[in-house]
């Protein structure tokens, strides 16, 4: 949700807004930066839209925006691979200290699943095992 003061000229009218644009959705920049961000982050992306839920209160405008991302298969060694090769961006400002990088790495890395879905390829009673062990169904 972003706030800006009133604007007569391209009033927000409440609970509309569903894929508005410039000069209606007020918060476009904002929502391609952010997608453009994402985007060299690493992340796949689905698309991003103004969203209905607009509306204005004591001079203010109020308005909501979504990213929908895209499902990815990863294992967690290239996540960790992506942790590291971003790490100036996520240390950037003190946002995590390094000592907090380096202990999600060595986490993830300790799964030891690189290339798992490659190995799993068609073994289905090697993951029947795998789903056995990790995920409890009742």
């Amino acid at each position: 949700m972003f706030r800006a003061d009133h604007d007569d000229l391209y009033p927000l009218v409440d609970q509309k807004g569903y894929h508005q644009s410039s000069p209606f959705a007020k918060f476009e920049d904002l929502r391609i930066e952010a997608l453009s961000l994402c985007a060299r982050a690493g992340c796949r992306i689905k698309y991003g839209h103004s969203e209905v839920g607009s509306f204005s209160k004591d001079g203010e405008d109020f308005e909501q925006h979504e990213i929908e991302f895209l499902p990815v298969e990863i294992d967690e060694w290239e996540s960790a691979d992506c942790l590291l090769a971003q790490r100036e961006f996520f240390e950037k400002d003190g946002v995590f200290p390094a000592g907090v990088i380096e202990n999600v790495v060595s986490k993830l890395k300790a799964f030891d699943d690189k290339g798992l879905s490659e190995k799993l390829y068609n073994r289905n009673e090697e993951i029947s095992v795998l789903v056995r062990k990790f995920l409890h169904c009742s």
